[in-house]
């Protein structure tokens, strides 16, 4: 959710009335807020009186944050829902123009993040394990996940794979698992190593079955629900 009062800043212009001069970002709710205050004449200052406030700082802070876009405010919005001044179809309407910008705002930033991972994806491998009924990792240890989990693989096999020959992955990950050392056996601490996804695409991958060391089959991945959204914080 877009809370910052600094975002779209080339948009928007700035409102004197409701910040004291001090050059606020203008929003939907704003210029609503600063329609009415010119209805009645109204001062800034007199606005958390007139809502029923007696800390005046602190209901103008509050005030300032719906302003910007915070709706998650809802017993000062009841407020201003209960105002003889600021209350009405107007309000109503610049509250749900404020909710749909910041569903459009929430799209466009999952949409420009998801390119962005898209144009930097390169293929890898990403060992899944089995925590057989045991809890998931949580603090520090889950953090740990992208690291102990991802495979890095090097330029010049990934290269004998683009000439079609998944049969260079498979050695690949044959020699991962006869060396002791290698990620497969430093995932241990999330559950045993079942298998390795080799993530050939941003959301397809290829299944290494470690028990069997052969590919299995390939499925679709999703970034944002399955387990590799820890590389995607």
């Amino acid at each position: 959710m877009v809370s910052s009062i600094t975002a779209n800043r080339g948009l928007w212009q700035t409102v004197d009335l409701l910040k004291g001069g001090c050059g606020m970002i203008s929003t939907i709710m704003q210029e609503y807020m600063k329609s009415q205050m010119h209805k009645h004449n109204i001062k800034r200052g007199q606005i958390p009186a007139l809502l029923g406030y007696k800390n005046t700082a602190k209901a103008l802070r509050r005030l300032d944050a719906v302003l910007a876009g915070n709706l998650e405010d809802k017993e000062f919005i009841a407020c201003i829902r209960k105002s003889a001044y600021f209350s009405g179809s107007g309000f109503e309407k610049a509250l749900q123009a404020v909710a749909h910008k910041q569903i459009i705002d929430k799209q466009e930033y999952q949409l420009t993040r998801e390119l962005r991972f898209r144009k930097q994806f390169k293929p890898h491998g990403w060992i899944e394990t089995d925590l057989k009924g045991g809890k998931e990792p949580r603090g520090m240890i889950r953090m740990a996940i992208p690291k102990n989990k991802f495979i890095h693989i090097p330029d010049e096999v990934l290269r004998g794979y683009e000439r079609g020959k998944l049969g260079i992955i498979k050695k690949y990950f044959d020699d991962l698992c006869n060396d002791l050392s290698s990620k497969i056996y430093q995932s241990m601490i999330f559950g045993k190593p079942v298998r390795i996804l080799f993530r050939d695409r941003f959301d397809h991958c290829h299944i290494y079955d470690l028990e069997q060391r052969r590919f299995t089959g390939k499925i679709s991945l999703d970034w944002k629900k399955d387990e590799i959204r820890c590389l995607y914080y």
